[in-house]
């Protein structure tokens, strides 16, 4: 039981570092350019209401909410000067 235990929380803090990974990510892509702060979470946000309107389940919420925060990743990759 002890280690039934260990292991759920073990889990629980695996996923919200999941999370708090993911949600850095999204800052990160949203620092590379000026123009488009907070434009990660405006897309997770209204994406989210979309699939709350569509009731899907939790777990498609959560690939919702996961892609809503990586959409632009490949931002990373792109010069400045470019994006702006």
């Amino acid at each position: 039981m002890g280690v039934a235990l260990s292991n759920t929380s073990l889990i629980r803090e695996l996923n919200e570092l999941n999370w708090g990974t993911l949600a850095a990510l999204a800052r990160a892509i949203d620092a590379k350019s000026p123009w488009t702060a907070g434009h990660s979470d405006r897309v997770t946000k209204l994406a989210l209401k979309i699939g709350q309107a569509l009731k899907l389940t939790q777990e498609e919420m959560d690939v919702i909410h996961r892609g809503g925060l990586l959409h632009d990743i490949g931002k990373l990759g792109i010069p400045g000067n470019i994006l702006d």
